[in-house]
């Protein structure tokens, strides 16, 4: 977790989007929405009025996608530095 000292303050200030409970919590609502567009996806092809907007769900599935990625990237490499820091490895 990243701390922030003010030069105003003695305290300091803990940035709360760098915890992760709220990187946990991203990954489970992109995956949620990336099942969603998957959903999405397979509906607008199989309806014949609705296969030109099939690119709307296409995309909401590569942002989802990216933003899984990036959350469980972050939470494997903080977990594989803690778990380097508890056994000195």
């Amino acid at each position: 977790m990243i701390r922030v000292k003010l030069a105003s303050e003695k305290t300091s200030i803990y940035a709360w989007h760098d915890i992760n409970t709220v990187y946990v919590i991203c990954a489970l609502l992109s995956a949620l929405i990336f099942v969603f567009a998957i959903i999405g996806i397979n509906t607008a092809a199989s309806i014949s009025d609705y296969q030109r907007y099939v690119w709307l769900p296409i995309l909401l599935l590569l942002f989802s996608g990216s933003i899984l990625t990036s959350s469980l990237f972050r939470l494997a490499r903080r977990g594989y530095l803690a778990l380097q820091d508890r056994y000195d490895w």
